[in-house]
Formats: C-alpha cells, structure tokens, sequence
C-alpha cells in the first residue's frame, strides 16, 4: 500500500501536473473509502459502495480542477468536503426518500407504540404492517429509508464534530503507515461514542457494535441475532437517532 502524500507534495503536484498528481489521487483512495463505507451501511439496493466510492473519486476530481490556493484553505480540507458532498448527491439523486416518507415513518412509529404497548414486546415487521393495511416490503422500505437518512445525519455531526475537536483531515490521510487514518479515526470515534453507546438499549448496543467494531453487514447481523435484516434496519435507525440526540446535547 502507498503511503499518504503530505500536504507540501500536494501543493507541488497541483503546479505540477503528472506521475506526482497521480500519486496525490492515490493518496486519496483510504479517504474516500473511509467515507464511503461510513455512508454504504444500510443502503437500499438502488446503491451499493462501489458507487460511493466513484462519485468521491469524482469529487476529488471536481476538487482538483476548481482548488483555488488563493483562498487560503488548504487542498485536503477542500478536497474532503467535495468527497463527501459528492457521496452526498449520488445517494440524494438514486435513493432520498420523497415527500411521503415522513407521513409514513410516523405511523409506522405509532404502530409500533402501539402494539408494544398491547403486545409488551417490540412487534416485527409483519405485525406492524398488518396493523396498518400495509404489504410487509412497504415497511421494511419505510425502515430501509429511516435506516440511511439516520446515518447520513449521524455521519455530518462526526464529520463536523471530529474537524472542531482538532482532529484535521490531514491526520485522516497522511497516516504514516497501516491503513491511512484509521487508528486516528477509531481513537476519536471510541472517545465520542463510548460514553453515549452505555445509554443505548442493549439490543441496539449489540446491532451498533456488530456494525462499526465487527464490521459484520445487516444480513450477517440478521442471522446471528436471529432476527429479520429489516428488524436490524429498524434497531440500527433507531440506535442512530437516539446516540446522534444524545451527542448533539453534550
């Protein structure tokens, strides 16, 4: 693996295009990988992470031919949001719920209130659409939606929040060795969840920790839980809305 290009390379490449810009695009892949595995859990399967990571490729492209040094602000910062915005889009474009969605999240929520209540136990999928008149898939796709909306606003007060507490971009992409960023990232994301994961449910505690510590998919957390992929869905939304409340009131 190629090690991270520091910014003063970065400079030189951007006067000097060639192997040395190459070299800098390189650079770049962790980055936006990083990026886009944080976004790709629980995609519907209009996306997948292999488009994630083609539209930050493009961003970083974009970024490339518009970086403006004058400004004042260094390339790797302004390369990062246009990454990011660029993954942003593309899940925007092909799969942001519509108008709708909102209405119907909010009475599959009080549905299931409901029936929690009646059943003392959270119900599945098919009670709840069975409650509402509803195929069982319009469920699952209300959760699906809820589930990538959730962490898309999770991943924007990280993203923000890791920038504001003196983690810059440059330490994300020009780690020394190993995969670039990614004990920086683990050490900040531990310090910002751990105390706010305690306060979370034990089920959803189980479903975040399978997914961002064991890396397991929703399928495969499905299957050892025991549960449908679409309850994981559901766990995993839910989870991400409370710890993101939770975060934004510290």
């Amino acid at each position: 693996m190629k090690h991270a290009v520091p910014e003063n390379r970065v400079r030189e490449a951007y006067r000097r295009p060639g192997e040395e810009k190459e070299q800098v695009i390189l650079s770049f892949l962790p980055l936006i990988k990083r990026i886009a595995g944080k976004i790709a859990i629980g995609l519907p399967p209009s996306l997948e992470e292999s488009d994630l990571i083609g539209s930050g490729i493009i961003g970083l492209l974009e970024a490339w031919e518009r970086y403006d040094s004058s400004r004042g602000v260094e390339f790797i910062h302004y390369a990062a949001r246009r990454i990011r915005g660029a993954m942003i889009d593309e899940v925007r474009k092909l799969s942001w719920p519509s108008r709708s969605f909102f209405p119907r999240l909010r009475q599959v929520q009080q549905a299931e209130e409901k029936l929690l209540q009646e059943y003392q136990r959270e119900p599945s999928v098919e009670e709840i659409a069975a409650y509402l008149g509803w195929p069982p898939a319009t469920v699952e796709q209300v959760w699906s939606h809820f589930n990538l909306f959730s962490i898309l606003s999770l991943e924007r007060w990280l993203f923000e929040n890791l920038e504001g507490d003196g983690v810059k971009l440059e330490d994300f992409i020009a780690a020394p060795q190993g995969e670039p960023g990614e004990e920086v990232i683990s050490r900040e994301r531990e310090k910002l969840l751990a105390e706010a994961l305690e306060h979370l449910p034990p089920r959803e505690q189980q479903v975040l920790a399978l997914y961002y510590y064991e890396d397991l998919t929703q399928k495969e957390i499905a299957a050892l839980l025991k549960i449908s992929p679409a309850r994981v869905s559901q766990l995993h939304a839910r989870a991400l809305q409370r710890l993101q409340k939770m975060l934004s009131s510290c």
